[in-house]
C-alpha cells in the first residue's frame, strides 16, 4: 500500500534474516555479529526504517515527548567509591524490604560529590525539562556508551531529539529519527539538524590573554583532548592560535588524554617529575583542570604560587575547589532551553546557535 511505513519483517525479509535479529541489531549489538549487523542496518536504510517504541502507536504517530540522549559523559564514581558495595547494598534493601532503614555512608558521600555531579550535563538536562515543563512535553531520557542502539531505540518514543556528544555519527542519529527533528550540542554545522554551541573560540582566547597580559606568563601547556569532540578541537585551535599571537610566548602539549581514556593524565606527572612545568597550564574542561591541581599538589607544588591552573565550563565543583578554579563559564542552562525550543518548531530547524560564554577569574590563575 502507498506510504505504508516499513515494518520489522521488511527489514528482515531483505537482509534475508530473522525479526529478531533486526531487533537486537539495534537494541542489543553486541549479540550480533558485526557483518549482520551491517547488513541489517543498511536493508533499514534503504527502507527508511525505524524502529518503533510502544508510543508510536499513537494518532498520527506523534508522541507530544521529545528526547535528550547523553553518550559517555556520565563519569564513574571518583576512585571506585561505591561501585561494588552500591550494588551490594541496594540488594540488601530488595532482600529484606521489610528491615529498618540502613545508613551507607559511602554511597552518600559519592553522590554529593560535586565532582562527580551535577556535571555539565546535568546542568543542560535540567534546561532542557525546564523547557519542556513550560511547553507542557514529556521528556525522554536515554544513554549509552556505545553506538546508536539505543538512540533508534529512543527514536520510537519521540517526536524530536537532542543529543550530546558520542561515538554515533550524525548519519546514524539521522537514519534512527527517520526525519523528524535533531539538536545535536557541541557539534560542527551540519545542514541536515540543528546545533546548540558555545564560543569556545572567544572563550579561550579570553583566558589566554588574561594569563598572558595580567599574570606575565611566558610559557603555556595544555592538558586535555586535542581533537575529537568539537569542543576540544575548537577550543585546543583557539588556544593554539591565540598563543601564536603574542609575542614571546611558548606553548606545548603536556598530556592530551581524554579522561575517560586515561584519568591519571601521565604527561602532567612526567612535566613534574622532570622539572618542566610551565607557568601555566590551560586544560580543555573544569574536569580535566582538577585532576591537575590534584596531581601538582600532591607533589608539592603550589596553586598560583608555582604554576597557575585554568579550566573550561565553570561547572560546580569549580567553585568549591581548592583553590576556587579560574575558568569559562558557559550558559548550560540555556543551551538545554535552546535545544528543546528548537525542536518545537514547526518546522524542523537546521539553525546552529553559538551563546557567548564568560571568563570568570579566581585564585587559580593568582587573581
Amino acid at each position: 500500500m502507498p506510504g505504508k511505513r516499513p515494518t520489522v519483517y521488511d527489514v528482515a525479509d531483505r537482509a534475508g534474516v530473522s525479526i529478531a535479529t533486526v531487533s537486537h541489531s539495534f537494541r542489543r549489538p553486541d549479540r550480533i555479529r558485526p557483518e549482520t549487523r551491517e547488513s541489517v542496518l543498511r536493508a533499514a536504510r534503504e527502507l527508511g526504517y525505524v524502529p518503533s517504541g510502544s508510543a508510536r502507536s499513537l494518532a498520527g504517530g506523534s508522541t507530544g515527548a521529545l528526547g535528550l540522549h547523553l553518550f559517555h559523559l556520565l563519569l564513574p564514581t571518583l576512585d571506585g567509591v561505591g561501585k561494588t558495595s552500591d550494588a551490594a547494598f541496594l540488594q540488601s534493601i530488595v532482600d529484606d524490604a521489610d528491615a529498618p532503614p540502613q545508613w551507607f555512608p559511602e554511597a552518600n558521600l559519592a553522590d554529593h560529590d560535586p565532582q562527580v555531579y551535577p556535571l555539565y550535563v546535568d546542568e543542560i538536562q535540567r534546561g532542557f525539562v525546564i523547557e519542556c515543563r513550560d511547553r507542557d512535553r514529556p521528556v525522554v531520557l536515554s544513554h549509552s556508551s556505545t553506538d546508536q542502539s539505543e538512540v533508534a531505540s529512543t527514536a520510537g518514543r519521540v517526536d524530536g531529539l537532542a543529543v550530546f556528544p558520542g561515538r554515533a555519527s550524525t548519519d546514524d542519529i539521522l537514519q534512527s529519527m527517520g526525519g523528524r527533528p535533531v539538536v545535536l550540542f557541541s557539534s560542527a554545522p551540519d545542514p541536515r539538524c540543528a546545533q546548540v554551541n558555545s564560543d569556545n573560540r572567544g572563550g579561550m582566547r579570553a583566558l589566554v590573554e588574561h594569563l598572558v597580559t595580567i599574570h606575565g606568563a611566558r610559557s603555556l601547556g595544555w592538558a586535555g583532548e586535542t581533537g575529537g569532540q568539537h569542543d576540544f578541537a575548537e577550543r585546543f585551535a583557539s588556544f593554539s592560535e591565540a598563543v601564536a599571537s603574542l609575542p614571546d610566548v611558548d606553548m606545548r602539549v603536556l598530556d592530551d588524554h581524554s579522561l575517560d581514556v586515561d584519568a591519571t593524565l601521565p604527561g602532567v606527572r612526567e612535566a613534574v617529575q622532570a622539572g618542566t612545568v610551565p607557568d601555566a597550564i590551560v586544560c580543555g574542561s573544569d574536569q580535566t583542570a582538577l585532576v591537575v591541581i590534584r596531581i601538582l599538589q600532591s607533589q608539592g607544588l603550589r596553586v598560583p604560587e608555582d604554576v597557575r591552573v585554568t579550566g573550561f565550563d565553570d561547572v560546580l565543583a569549580a567553585q568549591l575547589s581548592s583553590p576556587p578554579l579560574t575558568t569559562v563559564r558557559q550558559q548550560f542552562e540555556l543551551m538545554g532551553r535552546v535545544a528543546a525550543h528548537l525542536l518545537t518548531m514547526d518546522e524542523p530547524a537546521s539553525l546552529t546557535v553559538t551563546l557567548g560564554v564568560s571568563l570568570v577569574t579566581r585564585a587559580s590563575c593568582g587573581c
